[in-house]
């Protein structure tokens, strides 16, 4: 006897739906969004998880090319890039908050204003990154290689630079209240306040913004 071919009625379908999302449980339908009180991506359940294969908001991306991507101002709030490649791309005041760059090659990348809030950024590689002015409270650096980065006005309140290569790097003005420096290299960086004030009006034509409120950090599950 021939096999019958699945329906396509719609209307079949869509009576169909609700019996299936009630029988299976929905799964088949997951999705993650941030969630801003655990400072995690969640489902509709509470369970921690990412959206793979997707560019945008708990997304999952890890080892991604994105060469010279254009991202300004691009939600990707706990998005995963472990590995991934965004070497000259454009992320000014894009939203990184709780994203996993682990080892994620950000060489020449702008990253000015961009909100980095408990970032992964472990053995990263942000050579000659602009990241004038970036929220980086918090956020793990440890082995990060931050040679002729511009730090400048940035916060690394909290921040974890242990290992980090700041060998070049443009610190003036920026704020490590309570960083771990650890062992980090920073021969021939440049420390203290701009030498005039041409510099604090070119960090972003004169525009300072207020950094976005603290919130609660529960570290992702793995």
């Amino acid at each position: 006897m021939a096999l019958r071919p699945p329906t396509s009625n719609p209307r079949r379908v869509a009576w169909l739906l609700p019996l299936v999302l009630l029988l299976g449980g929905g799964d088949w339908l997951n999705i993650y969004a941030y969630n801003s009180v655990q400072n995690q991506c969640v489902d509709q359940r509470g369970r921690a998880g990412h959206n793979r294969s997707y560019l945008g908001e708990c997304g999952e991306l890890a080892g991604a090319v994105l060469k010279s991507a254009a991202l300004e101002g691009a939600n990707l709030r706990g998005i995963v890039l472990h590995k991934a490649s965004l070497r000259d791309a454009n992320l000014a005041r894009a939203n990184l908050r709780v994203a996993d760059l682990s080892r994620a090659d950000l060489a020449f990348a702008s990253l000015h204003h961009a909100d980095l809030f408990h970032a992964d950024l472990r053995g990263a590689n942000l050579r000659g990154v602009d990241l004038r002015r970036a929220n980086l409270l918090g956020a793990d650096l440890r082995g990060a290689n931050l040679r002729d980065a511009d730090l400048r006005g940035a916060r690394l309140d909290g921040a974890d630079l242990g290992g980090a290569n700041l060998r070049g790097a443009d610190l003036r003005s920026t704020r490590l209240g309570l960083a771990l420096l650890g062992t980090a290299n920073v021969l021939g960086a440049r420390v203290g306040p701009p030498e005039d004030i041409n510099e604090v009006e070119s960090l972003d034509a004169g525009a300072i913004e207020t950094p976005p409120p603290l919130e609660p950090f529960v570290a992702p599950e793995r």
